[in-house]
């Protein structure tokens, strides 16, 4: 079923002309670090909302790491390159953290 799942959320990306992406880092109780991502994609004028994935984040908290983190759950759950959702990309929202939205090298500036 994942993988029919996975297909579904590569199809409706790679058809989407525009698409906006969410994400937020978490820190359980048991100090283990996740990153959840979410999609926003418009066909035909609709927006389809889509959870794409919760990735385990094992190597800190860092801005380098999640970027190779985030970029990475698209090559490994969905075999998409940078250019499929990048070049769609029409926004990127996250919680105001420094390490998501620093001017110098946060990940949006390493996207």
């Amino acid at each position: 079923m994942h993988k029919q799942v996975i297909k579904r959320i590569k199809e409706v990306i790679t058809s989407s002309k525009y698409l906006t992406l969410s994400c937020d880092d978490v820190t359980m109780i048991d100090n283990q670090s996740w990153i959840s991502i979410h999609s926003n994609n418009v066909q035909d004028w609709c927006r389809i909302p889509i959870f794409i994935y919760l990735e385990h984040v094992t190597e800190g908290g860092g801005a380098d790491n999640l970027t190779k983190v985030f970029m990475g759950v698209f090559k490994k759950h969905g075999g998409f390159s940078n250019v499929d959702f990048v070049a769609k990309m029409i926004s990127f929202g996250v919680d105001g953290v420094n390490v998501f939205q620093g001017v110098r090298n946060g990940v949006i500036c390493q996207m």
